[in-house]
């Protein structure tokens, strides 16, 4: 993401950050309205089983991918490239300047995700195979999906993992692949590794509500979730500022 530089990090412009965001992630962009357009055409030409194909892998990686790049390298790549020490010698703390930034970050992908699952909605509602509360579900869960996913990023990126999104992606996908491996289980442990797990079987029982039962469970492993992994980020910011002071 481009710099400001010269300016604390509490001092950088959300303007700034939108229009470098945008530009960062327009071949994305431009993918994501190609795929749309897409489903639209072949919900139009009777493909509905298709287009709902379409629309469900990118209601489900849209938001992941951006959510992963959007983050990538926000502490780890200025710490090894030694821009941090820009930052240490402002006025103010690391990690709230850090902090900032992300927040500003978490709200420019949240607010992308959700017109994701709201434009996904919209086609499934035109062209009948989606109620109006399913498409507006969809939505939240796209939203919920792009911030857990940037949380993880930034996580380790705090705690200097170095190609912090290459091993977010493998902590995504090795965590879904130990969900479904229990998935079927009973007992303590295979709970605690489905509420470990990256939650694809909490969205879908949102998306799918009520069929799954109540929401109480599935909310609270996404949201316990987030919290956790912004927790950890937390943490690693302000070890990351003591060990560079």
């Amino acid at each position: 993401m481009k710099l400001a530089l010269g300016r604390s990090p509490r001092g950088v412009v959300a303007s700034e950050m939108i229009g470098s965001w945008v530009w960062q992630h327009r071949r994305i962009a431009v993918l994501i309205l190609a795929l749309l357009a897409a489903s639209v055409v072949l919900a139009a030409t009777g493909r509905v089983g298709q287009a709902q194909s379409v629309l469900s892998a990118l209601a489900l990686f849209g938001p992941i991918v951006v959510g992963v790049l959007s983050s990538s390298g926000m502490v780890s790549d200025e710490v090894d490239s030694g821009l941090v020490l820009m930052w240490l010698q402002k006025a103010g703390s690391l990690t709230r300047g850090y902090l900032t930034r992300y927040l500003i970050l978490q709200l420019l992908l949240v607010s992308f995700a959700f017109a994701l699952g709201l434009a996904v909605g919209v086609i499934g509602t035109t062209f009948s195979f989606l109620a109006a509360a399913k498409a507006l579900r969809i939505a939240v869960c796209t939203a919920a999906l792009g911030a857990l996913a940037a949380s993880i990023v930034f996580a380790l990126s705090s705690w200097r993992v170095r190609r912090d999104s290459a091993v977010a992606v493998i902590v995504i996908v090795g965590s879904i692949s130990l969900g479904a491996a229990v998935a079927f289980d009973a007992g303590p442990l295979s709970t605690i590794a489905k509420a470990l797990a990256f939650p694809i079987d909490p969205i879908q029982a949102i998306v799918d509500w009520p069929a799954y039962g109540t929401l109480a469970r599935p909310i609270g492993i996404i949201v316990g979730q987030i919290a956790a992994w912004n927790l950890a980020a937390l943490v690693g910011l302000n070890r990351t500022e003591r060990a560079l002071s």
